[in-house]
């Protein structure tokens, strides 16, 4: 997976977090989790927020596998090595391998305890269903100043249909949420993929 963020040394020698250009500072850590907050914060009033694992696993791009273990390969011996792109098809099957299996009910869905919650202590998931899942739905939005902004996703809604009336409910309980929580949203497009039922709802 291409690294998005990366540690910067401040002038003060202090380590602040680079996402995108963007640079946050160390609000609090618990264990292996390290929670950030944009410098901005108290000048600019930002809430940009960032939330890293430190794991003891590497997670190197394919091609740095690759090239450090071909490296130490017998030069008589790389002429008779799989094809890179076989190299990369086996790496992904070990790493999908150690995985665990996609949930296919809402009830196999187990969400760390860690990640309900908001650095505020408020609830992380704004609205729960008893229902079958039918699809992971995201909702991606620029953060960050338009020059520099970039595409997060910020909304994750567990659908049982991908019907209208259901899409009808998610914007409703979406558009309560704004307004409970005195939100300005700036909407000048939406863009969608051809999902009419998405299309007609919004």
């Amino acid at each position: 997976m291409n690294k998005i963020c990366k540690t910067v040394i401040s002038q003060k020698g202090k380590v602040k977090l680079n996402v995108h250009s963007f640079l946050l500072v160390k609000e609090c850590s618990v264990e292996n989790t390290y929670y950030w907050s944009c410098e901005k914060k108290r000048s600019e009033n930002c809430s940009d927020c960032a939330v890293t694992i430190f794991s003891n696993e590497t997670h190197d791009l394919l091609a740095q596998i690759i090239q450090n273990n071909i490296a130490s390969v017998d030069e008589n011996l790389v002429s008779n090595m799989p094809s890179n792109d076989a190299l990369h098809i086996r790496i992904k099957h070990i790493r999908s391998s150690e995985m665990p299996p996609q949930s296919q009910t809402l009830d196999e869905v187990n969400v760390p305890l860690l990640f309900q919650y908001t650095l505020k202590e408020e609830l992380f998931l704004i609205r729960d269903s008893q229902v079958g899942l039918g699809q992971l739905y995201t909702i991606h939005a620029p953060v960050g100043l338009s020059e520099n902004s970039q595409i997060f996703s910020l909304i994750y809604a567990l659908m049982s249909t991908k019907s209208e009336e259901l899409y009808m409910q998610l914007f409703q309980d979406l558009n309560n949420f704004v307004t409970e929580n005195e939100f300005i949203l700036r909407m000048l497009k939406i863009i969608t993929n051809f999902e009419i039922a998405a299309i007609n709802a919004s």
